[in-house]
């Protein structure tokens, strides 16, 4: 019986990510969803003016809504309702998070450029909810997608074996079995805008200070590529045959993001973390390419709050003046202006075909529970809900097919044909107008 539930179980878990993954083909505009980070021990301590426990500032509604309780002075206070694409409480599991966001794996897989994009305050859980432990249930998004990646990309494997076992009587020939095929590729790019500098976290001799040629350092350039999509010039990328070595590469990039303790977070991120993954798989005859990009943002920063100084008041600013100019562009956006401030930061011209282009994007709002955060988890959230109205083109799948090529090419030759023959016929239709010129002439001479 507990086989039959487990079946059961996993039976409807695969239908719901179907149906998840034909609304994620459907709609056009960015999916939000949000987060609530368990309460600290230090916060449920916390009391008002009259000696009373502080409740949470924000608390989940239902699976799609969540309330947040926000002052309007001193003595009243009024909830404002805020709907997303997902909810998720407290207590939800790195688990139960990523299994609502689990079909974003299947779409990379089919073509499909993804990304998975975590916003918030700071010290309300997005390192966590992105990367989580190393191993065991508290991993985060990041490792459980790449892992998921590498059991579709086997399973697509599987299935075409056995379809060329069934076939093999029926098409043999060494080029037959050759465009069958399947072959996959998996590469990892990571870096960090620190200071409004790109530095590349996979290469440690020179980590990428975005400094000119005569320091010796590697230049990064944010580009477009020959498909004119946005890319990153001279970024190291190392290519990964396993889970685990995707590990190995995070902790790496871990141990080389800039950090620094705060009054908010002893662990606080200092900088943009971006994970830009390139997922190529098929056969000779047809190649899915896609890019999925795991963005770990700083947390946004209020002076008087974390309480820094020196160099680390320096980071505060530039972290604070991107998150600004991500907020310029989603506006913009959200206007359908007709000049949208990409430029103005290098987060926002880095994430530009996330936010605009042919990708499929979610993103993920971390929220802290506090009541002393009250005002930073109100702007969090309206700040998603602007997001959310963005209506961007469908997504298409990145596919080259050898079908198609040769019908395309067999197409380019037609047309050449018609051209040449209606060529030919305008050079006949030429030369019969100038007969008839010349019989007319000889026609009035005779008259």
């Amino acid at each position: 019986k507990l086989n039959t539930l487990e079946a059961g179980y996993a039976r409807q878990r695969e239908h719901s990510s179907q149906l998840l993954y034909r609304v994620l083909s459907l709609q056009g505009n960015i999916q939000v969803c949000c987060r609530i980070r368990p309460i600290t021990a230090a916060e449920l301590k916390k009391k008002n003016r009259k000696g009373k426990f502080l409740r949470p500032a924000v608390a989940q509604q239902s699976e799609t809504e969540v309330i947040c309780y926000n002052s309007k002075d001193k003595h009243s206070e009024y909830l404002k309702t805020f709907n997303f694409d997902k909810a998720w409480g407290p207590n939800e599991q790195q688990e139960q998070v990523f299994q609502d966001i689990e079909p974003l794996a299947a779409s990379v897989v089919e073509g499909f450029n993804t990304c998975i994009l975590a916003y918030g305050q700071s010290g309300s859980g997005k390192t966590f909810t992105m990367e989580g432990s190393p191993e065991g249930k508290q991993q985060g998004i990041t490792p459980r997608i790449i892992k998921k990646i590498f059991q579709l990309i086997a399973l697509k494997k599987q299935k075409l074996n056995l379809e060329a076992e069934e076939s093999k009587e029926e098409s043999k020939g060494e080029e037959s079995s050759e465009s069958q095929t399947f072959d996959s590729t998996i590469q990892v790019g990571i870096l960090e805008i620190y200071n409004e500098q790109l530095r590349d976290l996979l290469n440690p001799r020179d980590l990428g200070k975005d400094a000119d040629s005569a320091s010796g350092k590697t230049r990064l350039n944010i580009c477009r590529n020959e498909a004119g999509n946005i890319t990153v010039q001279n970024l190291s990328r190392r290519t990964i045959h396993c889970p685990e070595e995707m590990l190995n590469l995070l902790e790496q990039a871990k141990e080389q993001r800039s950090k620094a303790t705060t009054a908010l977070n002893k662990d606080s991120s200092r900088s943009h973390m971006v994970i830009d993954v390139h997922v190529s798989s098929g056969t000779a005859n047809q190649q899915n390419n896609a890019h999925l990009f795991l963005v770990d943002l700083a947390g946004s920063e209020r002076m008087y709050k974390s309480n820094v100084s020196g160099q680390q008041l320096k980071e505060l600013q530039h972290i604070n003046k991107s998150l600004s100019a991500l907020g310029d562009v989603m506006e913009a956006l959200d206007k359908k202006a007709s000049y949208v401030p990409y430029r103005n930061s290098k987060l926002t011209r880095l994430l530009e075909d996330c936010l605009e282009g042919n990708s499929r994007t979610l993103m993920m709002v971390t929220v802290n529970p506090g009541r002393d955060s009250n005002q930073e988890t109100l702007c969090t959230l309206q700040f998603a809900t602007r997001a959310r109205r963005i209506q961007r083109q469908i997504a298409q799948a990145n596919v080259t097919s050898k079908t198609y090529e040769k019908r395309i090419e067999s197409l380019k030759n037609e047309i050449k044909r018609v051209q040449g023959a209606k060529a030919r016929s305008n050079e006949e239709l030429r030369e019969l107008g100038i007969q008839h010129k010349d019989a007319k002439d000889k026609l009035r001479k005779l008259e």
